[in-house]
């Protein structure tokens, strides 16, 4: 199990500066998100140029990128083309996985397979997994949405973020029933859904800022759920 900082806590920095704070602060892996709307990479700065991209993932101070954070704002078939170079991407800085978000709430839930669907194909050319977030207004704000999803697209993954479901509409509800946490198989010869995870802390009603649980508690749960 490996304990990474997310760059997305640092939005005000640039990706070079952020790199430094979090090597500075101990972390010796780390996620870079790579989103439209922040001050880091962008996707279609990745789809532009692609090797100036894979240098700046490649120079983090002996830190290891472990994984992507994506959200593509462009639609159409100019998603699926940045969608592809970020999974080259991650092929160049051998990262395993890239966390996308759902649908928002309201999304026809056909069409939604069909976009993960593909976004899973173009990632598995790559040696790449694709991981919805779960998060509150979309698709996946909802544990027995998410099992569906993962039921219906082989191979897609959940990145979990409990605070969304400690604190958000399905608060006090469980959400075990999520493949890879100890729920169930997904049958008929299919990959269980593994799952990574995004941790934050702050108070136990605040999903913006964390679940509110023991660090400790939380290290452990995930060292026996990787050793399953």
């Amino acid at each position: 199990m490996l304990v990474a900082a997310s760059t997305e806590c640092f939005p005000s920095l640039s990706l070079s500066q952020t790199v430094d704070t979090i090597v500075d602060l101990e972390y010796t892996s780390l996620e870079i998100d790579i989103h439209e709307d922040g001050n880091h990479l962008r996707p279609s700065v990745v789809a532009a140029n692609l090797e100036s991209a894979i240098t700046a993932c490649r120079n983090t101070h002996r830190a290891s990128v472990v994984s992507y954070s994506v959200q593509i704002n462009a639609e159409g078939e100019e998603h699926y083309r940045q969608f592809a170079a970020c999974c080259r991407l991650a092929k160049a800085t051998k990262v395993v996985t890239l966390t996308v978000p759902s649908g928002e709430l309201g999304t026809p839930f056909n069409q939604e397979v069909e976009h993960l669907q593909r976004l899973v194909t173009l990632a598995e050319a790559d040696g790449v997994r694709v991981a919805i977030k779960s998060q509150i207004g979309r698709l996946s704000e909802d544990p027995d949405t998410v099992v569906v999803l993962c039921d219906n697209v082989k191979g897609l993954a959940i990145t979990l973020d409990p605070s969304h479901y400690i604190c958000g509409p399905h608060a006090g509800g469980n959400f075990e029933q999520i493949p890879g946490r100890g729920g169930r198989d997904t049958g008929g010869g299919g990959s269980r859904c593994e799952c990574d995870g995004h941790e934050r802390e702050n108070a136990a009603d605040d999903a913006a800022g964390g679940s509110g649980r023991d660090w400790g508690a939380r290290i452990r749960r995930g060292r026996r759920e990787c050793a399953r």
